[in-house]
């Protein structure tokens, strides 16, 4: 059984470095792709989704040193660990507020980038639903989103992950594998593209999109 996000919550508020240690181990090459499809004009205006310690939002601020950056997480550990990295490293065009992907604090069509990393694959289908359209609502037309999580493993050796999921381990930080280009194109996302990967066994989804351009 899933955990309930409130404890979800408080999980990777507690654990959030041994996390990261973890993630390295699994995820590290689907990041380094993710990254490379940030990648973008200097001078735009940034957004992840769920920053846990930062080390993404780092290489997001790093790629765009005249635009603005921002990242939101709900965790309080995770909060203050991106902060920390953030200060540790210089970096002054970057901000970390708490904030969840179903209710984010901007206007709309405030950012030519979102993406989230490991988030969407925790919550609920109706919040992943309420996470997109707050995605679309804050992107700017024609403005790119980048998504990564767990997918359900395409091969039999990569289904470790579905068997660990809800099994009380915390080794899938209560992830299960999601897939999204059917829910992205019935939000209106265009130029849709989906990338597999495996790493460790554990396998993840990577979808990059377009917001539709009005008129």
């Amino acid at each position: 059984m899933a955990r309930p996000p409130r404890e979800v919550v408080r999980f990777y508020s507690r654990v959030g470095r041994l996390f990261e240690v973890w993630g390295r181990v699994v995820d590290s090459r689907a990041r380094a792709r993710v990254q490379e499809l940030c990648a973008g004009a200097d001078g735009e205006a940034v957004l992840e989704v769920g920053v846990g310690t930062g080390s993404q939002l780092v290489g997001l601020a790093c790629a765009n040193p005249s635009g603005r950056t921002v990242g939101v997480d709900l965790a309080d550990g995770m909060i203050n660990e991106s902060r920390r990295r953030l200060s540790a490293a210089g970096i002054a065009n970057a901000e970390v507020l708490r904030a969840g992907a179903c209710d984010l604090p901007f206007v709309d069509d405030s950012f030519d980038l979102v993406c989230s990393i490991y988030v969407l694959d925790i919550l609920p289908w109706d919040d992943i639903r309420r996470a997109l359209t707050e995605f679309r609502r804050v992107l700017r037309p024609g403005g790119r989103l980048v998504l990564c999580h767990v997918t359900p493993g395409e091969r039999r050796r990569h289904r470790i992950g579905d068997r660990l999921y809800g099994s009380g381990l915390p080794l899938t930080g209560n992830c299960r594998g999601i897939r999204l280009t059917s829910l992205l194109k019935e939000y209106g996302f265009e130029q849709v593209i989906r990338e597999y990967g495996a790493q460790l066994l554990m396998p993840s989804e990577i979808v990059s999109a377009r917001a539709p351009v009005r008129g």
